[in-house]
């Protein structure tokens, strides 16, 4: 993903007022709105979450708390670990606030919210000191192992529920969407691979040209042609690559650990065999983004799943009202901090 120039630019200084800044006053003011109307529009929801605060084990609910916040750290470890494939070092502090901040505009923007998080996630990296070419190739493959660690939990969810159909086809989605993708990453250095990459990638920078002039206008075959020879050089290693599946997986079996808590909050028990599958309904639709934080519609997945089971819809319902409070509000409430926080001191070294 570099953007070099064909030669050398004259410096000039970035202008502190104008369309940049009325464009960072339009995204922040969308965030900030989304989340408002999130909660104003919901209002009736917040009033059933607290009787359910009321009656839950407040021990469970700082277990529910903890598991999510191992979620959140496992996925930042995990791009810091991507981010590090040539031997740069980035804090983990730095890489986990960046974590919240795109978390926090995935969920406030529906339909665009997870691409504007990668725009985010790379410029914050590249401002960090990684190469471009490393900030896009870890937001890439940190997708592609979040992919393949989300279709192993849901085919491991089918198998323990007795669902083989469902888990052949969970297999078989991994193997014709993510494969693919994974054999030309892993398989770039193989000049005959990497030859048909830079092929494609420089008709399609010619298509940006024809079409999107002003961005496809700072893309030049040089630079993708270097680009990819840097990919190619990338060794992750399969001890690397060890680490940053297991780090994926954790990324999602905490989250799905948050709801097991939660239900022991509220009920005291937890339909440990079917718990996978329940929490994959609400997962899955997320990643659709039809709403702000997939409001509404990943509710109603997680009470029709855990009413399927058996659980009574006033104990369902509450149920994953707390969880999405801990899951969603909590690490949106710490995100948007964080990107206040950023904001300020870019300001301040401005």
């Amino acid at each position: 993903m570099t953007t070099p120039q064909a030669g050398p630019l004259p410096v000039t200084r970035r202008p502190t007022s104008g369309p940049r800044v009325i464009v960072r006053i339009l995204v922040g003011g969308v965030i900030t709105g989304g989340l408002v109307v999130l909660l104003l529009t919901h209002h009736d929801l917040v009033a059933e979450l607290l009787d359910a605060i009321g009656d839950a084990r407040p021990w469970w609910l700082g277990v529910a708390v903890a598991a999510e916040v191992v979620s959140i750290a496992s996925l930042a470890r995990q791009q810091r670990r991507l981010l590090s494939v040539h031997g740069g070092h980035f804090t983990l502090r730095s890489v986990l606030a960046t974590t919240y901040g795109g978390n926090v505009i995935s969920t406030s923007l529906p339909v665009v919210g997870a691409a504007a998080a990668a725009v985010f996630a790379f410029r914050r990296y590249t401002r960090l000191g990684a190469e471009t070419t490393i900030a896009g190739w870890a937001l890439m493959m940190s997708g592609i192992f979040s992919s393949i660690s989300f279709g192993a939990v849901v085919a491991t969810g089918a198998i323990l529920t007795g669902h083989t159909g469902a888990a052949i086809s969970g297999l078989l989605g991994l193997v014709f969407v993510v494969l693919p993708v994974s054999v030309i990453i892993l398989g770039i250095r193989r000049p005959r691979i990497q030859a048909g990459v830079e092929r494609h990638a420089i008709r399609f920078a010619g298509v940006l040209r024809r079409r999107l002039p002003k961005i496809g206008g700072r893309v030049r075959d040089e630079g993708i042609i270097n680009g990819v020879d840097k990919i190619a050089s990338f060794r992750l290693g399969v001890g690397g690559m060890i680490h940053v599946l297991a780090l994926s997986l954790l990324n999602w079996l905490a989250d799905a650990a948050c709801l097991a808590a939660v239900l022991m909050a509220v009920t005291g028990t937890v339909p440990w065999q079917s718990l996978l599958l329940v929490w994959a309904a609400g997962a899955g639709v997320s990643t659709l983004k039809l709403t702000p934080g997939g409001i509404g519609v990943v509710e109603a997945a997680l009470v029709a799943a855990l009413t399927g089971i058996g659980f009574t819809a006033s104990i369902a319902l509450g149920s994953i009202l707390l969880y999405r409070a801990v899951s969603l509000w909590f690490v949106a409430g710490v995100g948007g901090v964080t990107l206040l926080t950023l904001r300020a001191r870019s300001r301040v070294t401005a």
